[in-house]
């Protein structure tokens, strides 16, 4: 319960904390003043009826001394009749030396079965109760109500002799009546402090909770608009006042963090900006520099694909010169140099076209035979591997479909392959010789180039692919062959290309995805 309470304290807005709180220790602060002084007015009435008891008893026994020494009883009930005028007294006795009642008086409305102080009605003379007696003048001093009445005891003195006892007998309707005056004086009192409290407490709590309800606005507005400029207004000069400079403070500090950070970001934006454009431009400038030395391969192969048929050539041109000179020059012969010279040109204007075919992009993915392009990518070069005494051989194991770019794919495997060419020329080994398989694996169109030109070290392996890096000698090679390869077949093509030292040379190894084979 009282967790339960705490709890529900707890949960109140800070107007109506503050304005419980208030209530709660001042309500209690009242209740224990106005406790405090109903009890301190009790006491104070029953001292009033104590000292009005033991006045009134004093002048009776005054008044009754004489009747008691002359044994004249009726002087004696005289003086109590006089009690008939104070309605409170219930009762009274004058007692003699020996605590014989000598005289007594009893109003019209007292109840004797409901009196303290019994008579022991059986003796003669009629005797007080000696028990209760004793007891009412050991509380004399006290004034304690028994059975609802109060009652006290006084010695009658005779010329400073003990001579009798006149006990007093009082209902509490005094005492009562005043305490329920106090109580109700007390009670409305109280009520109207309790509201002059709440109306107090909901107006002074405001000092208190209205800054902390402007700062809670601050921070919502902050926290919703994201909005650090927002200060408060510090109006006060105590620990809430330093609160709002704080706040204030730490609102500052923010916003200059966040206008660095934002300043930050547009320096950084303008930097990757201006690193984008110039790896864009780099690029350009790469696949220019792959192109123009893609250019100077095929120029290269070119003349080592006519230089046969030129020589074919000039041999007929000699033989038709010869057979003219020598006079043996007929129809028949010159019909046959001639479509042996034409054959040859034909052939040279093959390889214009292939060459020309091989520059063409792409536009569009498409399947292609990896077969057929493989095979036309050695056809460029074979005759370049040849004249440079380099064997080159193709295993298929059976016809083998991709899906991607065709030109771009036949450049990346020149680009191998002329690497592997430039590798074991360079290495200088016996029997010079790559090898080229086309196969599937799982799904994925396989092409692997094997050279057995030395390898490639671990130290360097990791950077081949790096644009611009080049293991061969000043003015020998561009370094972008490799780079451009992986580029065509990761980036453009969505496939895989990896390199690695096998027994005496290196493997290049392109992975595409597959697509059911068909034959060409």
């Amino acid at each position: 319960m009282k967790q339960r309470l705490l709890a529900t304290i707890q949960n109140l807005s800070i107007r109506r904390k503050m304005t419980v709180l208030i209530m709660l220790i001042c309500g209690i602060a009242l209740v224990a003043a106005s406790l405090a002084f109903v009890i301190r007015e009790a006491h104070g009435i029953r001292a009033a009826e104590k000292e009005d008891l033991a006045s009134l008893a004093e002048i009776i026994g005054t008044n009754s001394a004489a009747a008691l020494m002359f044994n004249d009883s009726k002087a004696a009930q005289e003086t109590l009749a006089a009690l008939s005028a104070k309605s409170s007294i219930r009762a009274a006795y004058v007692l003699d030396g020996a605590d014989h009642v000598f005289t007594s008086y009893l109003s019209a409305t007292a109840v004797t079965k409901k009196f303290p102080f019994g008579i022991l009605d059986a003796s003669a003379p009629p005797a007080a109760n000696p028990v209760a007696l004793q007891r009412i003048r050991s509380e004399a001093d006290r004034l304690l109500g028994l059975s609802g009445y109060f009652s006290i005891a006084k010695p009658v003195v005779w010329d400073g002799q003990k001579v009798g006892t006149v006990v007093l007998l009082s209902d509490t309707s005094v005492f009562i009546n005043h305490l329920y005056s106090t109580l109700v004086s007390t009670t409305v009192i109280l009520a109207g402090s309790f509201l002059l409290i709440y109306w107090l407490s909901s107006r002074l709590q405001r000092l208190i909770s209205d800054p902390v309800l402007l700062l809670s606005d601050a921070m919502k507005r902050v926290s919703r608009k994201k909005d650090y400029s927002i200060r408060v207004v510090r109006e006060t000069d105590d620990e809430l006042g330093e609160l709002m400079s704080g706040f204030n403070a730490m609102l500052e500090h923010i916003q200059l963090r966040d206008d660095q950070l934002e300043e930050v970001n547009r320096s950084l934006e303008r930097r990757v900006a201006e690193a984008v454009a110039e790896l864009r431009r780099k690029d350009q400038m790469l696949v220019q520099q792959n192109r123009q030395a893609a250019m100077g391969e095929m120029i290269s192969n070119i003349a080592h694909q006519w230089r046969q048929p030129l020589n074919a050539v000039g041999g007929i041109i000699q033989n038709i010169q010869l057979s003219y000179e020598s006079g043996h020059l007929n129809r028949e012969n010159l019909e046959f140099e001639v479509r042996e010279a034409m054959e040859a040109i034909l052939y040279m204007s093959r390889t214009i076209d292939d060459f020309r075919n091989f520059f063409r992009p792409g536009k569009d993915k498409a399947v292609f035979s990896l077969n057929r392009v493989v095979a036309k990518s050695i056809e460029l070069v074979g005759a370049s591997l040849r004249n440079n005494g380099i064997a080159i051989d193709l295993e298929e194991e059976r016809e083998v479909s991709a899906v991607g770019y065709d030109n771009e794919y036949s450049q990346a495997l020149l680009n191998i392959i002329n690497n592997a060419k430039d590798a074991l020329l360079g290495h200088g080994g016996a029997a010079p010789r790559i090898h080229i398989r086309v196969f599937s694996d799982n799904g994925r169109s396989v092409v692997t180039i094997r050279d057995n030109g030395g390898g490639i070290p671990d130290s360097i392996l990791p950077k081949i692919f790096d644009p611009y890096f080049t293991t061969k000698e000043p003015g020998k090679g561009t370094g972008i062959g490799l780079c451009m390869s992986k580029v065509i077949i990761e980036q453009n093509m969505g496939g895989k290309l990896t390199a690695g030292a096998v027994d005496g040379g290196a493997e290049f190894r392109i992975e595409l995805s597959g697509v059911p084979t068909f034959n060409i």
